[in-house]
């Protein structure tokens, strides 16, 4: 594990800029000391909260670091399609880390006709579809408060997450991670996938 010296001091501000605008360095302010050290596990359970795993999954990416914690760990073999953003690999379910696609049953409206569709079932089949028949590989990150593991699942060197996202069929996690907030953008500017329709939020949905 690499660790992170000093300390990370947050403005509001700066909350906010990692929330709307991405990550950038000059909303952060470190002061380094020499006397402590960070881990990336220490980091994830302080005060900060999920502004941290934010920064930390921002910084990850965008300067290139290998920040892993050593609680990651992999979990391997043929998946069975729950929906768009889970799966199960013989007894463990696994939620897609940073992705939120719309629930099995949900409906989405059409802007070009009005007609509904069926938009939860064609999220989880196109998972099933890039999936098809291969083992898939899944980086584990976190456990959610449904006992979920969370995390980055690849087939052969298909990031899954991040195709879910680039064809429409789910929407980055903001709350979670930034690391696919580039997909969505260009998916929404393509009209792919649920950008073609009109949409309620999968979290909007569940209250129905």
């Amino acid at each position: 594990m690499i660790a992170l010296a000093g300390i990370l001091l947050l403005r509001q501000t700066d909350l906010d800029a990692l929330n709307i605008q991405g990550f950038e360095l000059s909303d952060l302010n470190f002061e380094k000391l020499d006397a402590k050290r960070w881990s990336l596990d220490e980091l994830t359970v302080s005060t900060f909260g999920d502004q941290i795993t934010i920064w930390i999954d921002r910084l990850k990416d965008q300067l290139g670091l290998d920040i892993t914690s050593s609680k990651i760990t992999t979990v391997e073999g043929v998946a069975r399609i729950i929906d768009g953003d889970t799966l199960a690999i013989n007894d463990r379910r696994i939620r897609l880390f940073g992705i939120d696609a719309p629930e099995s049953d949900q409906t989405c409206k059409m802007k070009a006709t009005g007609t509904a569709w069926r938009c939860g079932d064609a999220a989880t089949e196109t998972l099933a579809q890039l999936i098809g028949t291969r083992p898939i590989s899944c980086e584990i990150r976190d456990t959610d408060r449904y006992g979920r593991l969370v995390g980055i699942c690849q087939v052969g060197s298909l990031d899954l997450n991040s195709r879910m996202v680039a064809e429409g069929f789910a929407m980055a996690y903001r709350r979670y991670s930034l690391r696919y907030v580039d997909e969505e953008s260009a998916a929404r500017s393509a009209a792919l996938g649920l950008w073609s329709t009109e949409f309620e939020r999968r979290s909007d949905w569940r209250r129905h």
